[in-house]
């Protein structure tokens, strides 16, 4: 019986899985998982024609992804490979010669790029907002990190602490703030760390959970959202979170039940954030909830964004059905606004990780 061992070389971003097997050839699979090495053993073409009882005079060989799953890479959103849409070259001169110039500078001098980062940051910016309407306010390593209830919360105070008009009642309570809470739409796909790991589809997530748990919404009867919803705000919600595509079952939310949503949270003054980190540019809009069926409407007050984007954070709709409230309306005041909350609170994302997003986006 062949027995097969596996042994790691190399560190980093990039490994090398060397596959051993007795009476059988060393196969060496190069594979690219983020900071860590994953070891897989991928099937020899000598294998794939034995097991398919394919002649060996056979001359041609089907290359469907159902039957040779193995000649394609995997294309599971959420992960390594959910973060590529193309085979374009986002940082090439083809795509934007100012790119691949910062690009070029960042292969000679890694030190003097960071030098420009702010410039980069601001035409990243303008090229975002070109894009998807919505402007970034936070850049973070993972979206788990945008998704945490208290950097939610703090956002949120710091957007309406520059309202150009008193908007009366705050969306929240002081009381509130100490302990803060978000509710989510049944089905979403959760965190890795944090309250919302409470709900993750991964197991060992779950075990990292802290903080209080968010509260869940369903949004298979709409008549039942608003009482909903009203309740997860006197429950001290400070914002509701939806999915417009579910990660556990990949069903759409439906019309009815987004413009039950909007009209709830908008009537109760509760944030609505959309989850877009599944969802952006993959389905047929910039964002999801930029889809004729979800616009017409109205818009939420902020996103999440990731994956496809190349970079992960937050950005403000400035028409969201809260937030257009704080009368925030001129552009100047916008910028203001964004990068009061850049300089004090955040840094900006690595030069690398916004280039490529950028050369995504034009």
């Amino acid at each position: 019986m062949k027995t097969r061992a596996f042994e790691k070389r190399g560190t980093g971003r990039q490994a090398t899985a060397v596959k051993r097997s007795v009476n059988g050839p060393r196969k060496s699979i190069r594979i690219e998982n983020g900071k860590q090495a994953v070891y897989k053993f991928r099937r020899t073409r000598a294998h794939r024609r034995r097991d398919t009882k394919l002649d060996d005079n056979a001359e041609t060989r089907s290359k469907s992804r159902e039957t040779n799953p193995e000649d394609y890479p995997d294309l599971d959103f959420h992960h390594t490979f959910g973060s590529f849409l193309t085979r374009k070259n986002p940082v090439s001169k083809d795509t934007d010669p100012v790119i691949a110039g910062y690009w070029d500078l960042l292969s000679h001098s890694p030190s003097l790029l960071q030098r420009h980062i702010h410039e980069i940051g601001n035409k990243y910016r303008d090229a975002f907002r070109d894009f998807f309407t919505a402007e970034p306010i936070s850049l973070h390593g993972h979206v788990s990190d945008a998704s945490n209830a208290a950097l939610l919360t703090s956002i949120i105070s710091h957007l309406v602490s520059h309202a150009s008009s008193d908007i009366g009642t705050p969306f929240f309570e002081d009381e509130f703030k100490s302990n803060p809470r978000v509710a989510i739409t049944a089905g979403s796909y959760g965190a890795g760390y944090g309250c919302l790991a409470y709900n993750a589809v991964i197991d060992s997530n779950r075990l990292v959970a802290n903080g209080p748990r968010p509260v869940v919404i369903t949004t298979n009867s709409s008549a039942k959202i608003d009482a909903q919803i009203r309740q997860a705000k006197s429950d001290g919600c400070v914002a509701l979170m939806v999915e417009l595509v579910c990660a556990s079952d990949g069903k759409a939310i439906t019309e009815n039940a987004w413009k039950n949503i909007l009209k709830a949270c908008e009537k109760y003054a509760l944030i609505l954030i959309v989850d877009e980190a599944l969802t952006s540019i993959r389905c047929g809009a910039p964002f999801a909830y930029q889809l004729p069926q979800y616009a017409r409407h109205g818009y939420p007050d902020l996103v999440l964004f990731g994956k496809a984007v190349r970079t992960n954070g937050i950005a403000v709709e400035w028409r969201g059905i809260n937030i257009q409230k704080l009368d925030i309306e001129q552009q100047e005041e916008r910028l203001f606004t964004i990068l009061d909350w850049q300089e004090r609170v955040t840094e900006m994302a690595q030069a690398a990780d916004l280039l490529i997003s950028w050369g995504t986006l034009v």
